[in-house]
């Protein structure tokens, strides 16, 4: 709430802040995304800590590149959580390039720095274990839609079978 509070203030004035923050604090939506133990939740925040140092590092007159790694760390954690980040990272690179006044190539290489700094070792130890950059969530997430229906879904439509290739269950390094 507190970040979403100074993103708000930022954006807004103290009125929208209040709003953004208020509308948060209240809102059953998001209690249950933050308390569902999937990745919305912390996406959400990093997402809101992301624009709120994007906004910060973008007022300075003169940019430091220090300001963009942080950010580029925080979109790193995000694509961690949900690759939905990447598409963040491309909108700010492609601001930072369109602004002239930005001088956008250092800060553009401390933002992919900071991002890969993050992201390189989980993606290459995604490609050794799995045999893929972004492994298939499918029959994980059937498996959590089939366990956490309370015995209804899974009287319904039985216990999670594991398909050809399926590695769910399986030690991914062993698995090849």
């Amino acid at each position: 709430a507190v970040v979403l509070w100074k993103l708000g203030l930022r954006l807004f004035g103290k009125p929208g802040a209040a709003a953004a923050a208020g509308l948060w604090a209240l809102s059953l939506a998001s209690r249950l995304q933050h308390l569902n133990g999937m990745e919305t939740g912390l996406w959400l925040f990093l997402f809101v800590l992301a624009s709120l140092r994007i906004l910060e590092a973008r007022a300075d007159r003169e940019p430091r590149p220090v300001k963009f790694l942080a950010v580029g760390f925080l979109l790193g954690l995000g694509y961690l959580a949900r690759v939905d980040a990447v598409f963040l990272l491309g909108a700010v690179l492609a601001d930072l390039f369109m602004a002239k006044k930005r001088k956008g190539l250092r800060p553009a290489t401390a933002l992919v720095s900071g991002f890969l700094i993050v992201v390189l070792p989980w993606l290459v130890i995604s490609k050794t274990a799995t045999g893929a950059f972004l492994p298939d969530s499918g029959p994980a997430s059937r498996f959590l839609a089939l366990e956490s229906g309370g015995g209804f879904l899974r009287d319904q439509l039985g216990r999670p079978q594991e398909a050809p290739g399926d590695t769910w269950g399986t030690d991914p390094l062993r698995a090849r």
